[in-house]
């Protein structure tokens, strides 16, 4: 299973975890602005976006970020669920 993700501008490497409600373009639009000096990287968790359908599931989300998204040093910043998710992938 593959996670689409949005990435933006240029730089080190910050990755956003979005919450339930919107997905990794929506949830993140006002910090649009730091891609002048960092490169932001927007995963859409499963059943969001263009990843494929999935049910909400912390531990699942958390592993598919590590393999898939954390394969590189980064910030890591998550929004309410996205907070959760991120924790467990830092893990």
């Amino acid at each position: 299973m593959r996670l689409h993700a949005h990435q933006w501008g240029s730089g080190p490497r910050v990755v956003l975890v979005h919450g339930v409600l919107l997905g990794g373009r929506e949830a993140w639009r006002a910090q649009r602005p730091l891609t002048e000096r960092w490169t932001l990287l927007a995963p859409e968790r499963l059943g969001h976006g263009k990843s494929p359908d999935g049910v909400q599931d912390f531990e699942v989300d958390a592993g598919l970020i590590a393999e898939q998204v954390l394969d590189e040093p980064a910030h890591l910043v998550g929004l309410s669920y996205g907070a959760i998710v991120a924790m467990l992938a830092a893990a």
